[in-house]
């Protein structure tokens, strides 16, 4: 919760996505991950949507992979 929070500059609210690159030291293609939250207890946030986040060509996110 802690990176969502600081990557969105306030707390989070269900709804909210935040795209967060992969570590350089991985030796993967540029990839980054997209985290929705899903639900909240109180200022907490509970659940996470996790997606594999690749551009395409045009610009426009792919989804590649769920996991949650």
């Amino acid at each position: 919760g802690g990176l969502i929070v600081t990557e969105l500059g306030r707390l989070a609210v269900p709804g909210d996505e935040v795209v967060v690159p992969t570590p350089d030291d991985l030796e993967e293609d540029e990839v980054a991950v997209r985290l929705r939250v899903m639900s909240i207890l109180g200022r907490r946030i509970k659940k996470v949507n996790v997606q594999r986040y690749e551009p395409s060509a045009e610009g426009s996110p792919e989804r590649a992979a769920e996991a949650v």
